[in-house]
């Protein structure tokens, strides 16, 4: 089997019957499976899932919440296909790209493919697109495509060779969030090329549920864990292969640069009581985070400045700005 297209659906009941939908064509059907990996979902999901199981090239797979990278990881386990495509239950994918997709794989046996893709708002609309549309089809030596492209690290934009996976015991953290960025280095080390393909082939829905749109202040602090765990594992993970591949561990700490730009935005963009961003400062410093090093444009200069000697009141008066102008 040439593909087993893997989708990690939790509590997606509103978005899954899509996204499963847009993976199938009959005609098709013999060269692909489509496994559907149930985290333990409260809501209706799971009887959606259910209820598509006359696709004839669909697997279910229910189990308990472990979360995405464990829903991942089994879907790779299960898998039959020599590639593997690992999409989000609440996003969709373009079907008329599928033939094409098939076929190229088919024909160069590449260790990684990468697409361009859509962001799109919940109805399915789209409002922006990642790369420029008249970008070229170009073959990169695989550490030499991480280093150009590091900043668009989605799993769900590349298909991969499924043996990276098995042969180098490679797994998917099981209950943080920034996956892609923990794990692509380490794909990228076991590879040897990445071919771009300029398809919009994935559509990534953007809706307030989102991680990056929640409010929750549970879920945003979770996000700050995230991100230092991811880190860490970075840095761990670049201190090993600096003798073997000492370009990429360089683009690695990069790349670990960048979660501080990352943290930072999220600190001034987004509301918090006193207490909650007290809790954050002190999980900051204490994973050497805060105070703030990432260098931001001129007009946040004095932001980062307030909020590495004032935070409170530099937070209170950005948000009052924020409000105004909203």
């Amino acid at each position: 089997m040439k593909l087993s297209i893997i989708i990690a659906a939790y509590n997606v009941d509103l978005y899954i019957k899509k996204c499963i939908e847009t993976c199938f064509i009959e005609e098709l059907s013999s060269q692909y499976e489509i496994i559907v990996v149930n985290d333990g979902s409260v809501d209706r999901t799971k009887e959606i899932i259910q209820n598509m199981r006359a696709i004839s090239n669909l697997k279910i797979i229910n189990k308990e919440n472990q979360g995405l990278g464990a829903a991942r990881n089994t879907g790779i386990q299960k898998a039959s296909g020599k590639y593997i495509w690992m999409l989000d239950g609440d996003d969709f994918i373009e079907t008329c790209q599928l033939k094409f997709l098939l076929n190229e794989i088919d024909i160069s046996n590449l260790d990684v493919y990468g697409m361009n893709y859509n962001i799109t708002d919940q109805h399915g609309v789209a409002f922006n697109t990642a790369y420029p549309l008249d970008k070229n089809t170009e073959i990169f030596e695989a550490t030499i495509y991480y280093q150009k492209f590091k900043g668009n690290s989605y799993t769900w934009q590349y298909i991969f060779k499924r043996s990276i996976f098995l042969d180098n015991k490679l797994l998917f953290l099981p209950s943080i969030n920034m996956q892609d960025s923990e794990i692509l280095p380490k794909i990228i080390y076991y590879s040897k090329s990445v071919k771009y393909l300029n398809v919009i082939g994935y559509n990534y829905v953007q809706h307030s549920e989102s991680l990056t749109n929640a409010k929750d202040f549970s879920k945003r602090y979770k996000y700050f864990e995230s991100i230092i765990i991811v880190n860490q594992s970075l840095q761990k993970f670049g201190y090993e292969i600096m003798k073997t591949n000492s370009k990429l561990a360089e683009v690695i700490i990069d790349k670990r640069l960048s979660l501080h730009q990352i943290v930072f935005n999220h600190v001034v963009y987004f509301p918090y009581t006193k207490e909650n961003l007290k809790s954050i400062l002190k999980l900051l410093r204490e994973n050497k985070f805060y105070p703030f090093i990432f260098s931001p444009p001129r007009k946040l200069r004095f932001v980062k400045f307030g909020l590495n000697n004032f935070p409170y009141l530099t937070k209170f008066i950005a948000d009052q700005l924020r409000n105004l102008k909203t």
